[in-house]
């Protein structure tokens, strides 16, 4: 039984199953405006190979100290890859990173690496997750 119909049988507003009515109400109301939000959002937005520039792939080339150590790998890895990789700073490390607007793209640059007997151990990762404070030092 619903609040109105409560009202209407003559049950005051202090009366005990008033209130547990109502708060019946309210949580299934409350319920059906939740589920009708959620049902709105919009979640392909995050797909792994979503082109948004905060859901990048990357290919971790290397890390070093400092900004002169990581020269080696990008000059090494563009003959490699075709495309000159940026440094950033994570974690107080300059890591030299090859980024893709997809998943497939990074793999595909991944095997080129290891394929070319790269001396360090590259790896892929999804920027939007890994290290979210980086900051890009040179592209």
């Amino acid at each position: 039984m619903d609040y109105l119909s409560l009202r209407k049988r003559g049950y005051s507003g202090n009366s005990v199953a008033l209130h547990v009515t109502l708060k019946q109400d309210l949580f299934a109301v409350a319920t059906a405006a939740i589920v009708i939000f959620v049902q709105g959002l919009n979640f392909s937005s995050y797909a792994q190979n979503s082109t948004s520039p905060s859901q990048e792939w990357g290919v971790i080339l290397g890390a070093d100290r400092t900004q002169e150590a990581a020269s080696k790998e990008v000059a090494d890895n563009t003959k490699i890859l075709g495309q000159k990789p940026g440094t950033y700073m994570c974690n107080g490390l300059v890591r030299t990173i090859a980024v893709y607007r997809s998943k497939q793209d990074a793999l595909k640059a991944l095997r080129k690496v290891r394929a070319a007997g790269s001396p360090y151990s590259p790896y892929i990762v999804s920027l939007w997750q890994w290290c979210p404070g980086k900051k890009l030092l040179q592209q």
